[in-house]
């Protein structure tokens, strides 16, 4: 997501917990060590942000509802700092896809917990003041950029569904500049 948005010619604050990871964006990201649990880091991290894209990492029975409190954490900072976009990474078969197909009922059975915290996540943002978007994507594969994915609130997919995280970051960024899927939570695979 990082090349693509200094492609795109955006000014990016990488917000992470270990900064060492991103040395070779060094010279055009400003990054910000901190952790989504310090509301602290965050408010620093904020400052001068047009729009936050939220991408989370973590398993939940490592960290806790990390989405779900993040997210609340960062809409605070949001709202301290008049930030007014917010793009989160989501996932297909939360929601209202929550029982659309076999691979829906799936992740069910083997991450409900982590999908429990993407529910709390989604329901901290519709309930918020900010002009958000909720991607969710399929399962998510290291492959290339394509820019040919489908894109819907009815998806239908088959069992094993899957899009580039490369194609996915090239949707979250569009939305950046586009309110066609404003308080909306589109669905994304090829």
């Amino acid at each position: 997501m990082l090349e693509q948005a200094l492609e795109r010619g955006h000014e990016v604050t990488a917000f992470v917990r270990t900064p060492s990871k991103l040395r070779e964006y060094a010279a055009p990201v400003k990054v910000v060590k901190g952790d989504v649990y310090a509301e602290d880091s965050l408010f620093e991290a904020m400052a001068g942000q047009d729009a936050v894209m939220a991408v989370f990492g973590g398993r939940v029975k490592q960290t806790g509802p990390v989405r779900t409190t993040g997210v609340r954490n960062i809409l605070t900072a949001m709202e301290q700092h008049g930030t007014s976009r917010l793009i989160v990474l989501s996932a297909f078969g939360v929601g209202d896809t929550r029982d659309r197909g076999p691979y829906s009922r799936l992740i069910w059975k083997l991450i409900p917990a982590e999908l429990e915290d993407l529910e709390g996540q989604e329901e901290a943002v519709r309930n918020s003041r900010v002009d958000w978007v909720l991607v969710r994507p399929t399962i998510l594969t290291n492959g290339r950029l394509t820019k040919q994915y489908q894109v819907g609130e009815d998806l239908t997919v088959g069992l094993f569904p899957r899009i580039s995280r490369a194609d996915v970051a090239h949707f979250m960024l569009d939305q950046l500049e586009s309110d066609e899927w404003l308080h909306r939570t589109p669905g994304v695979t090829v």
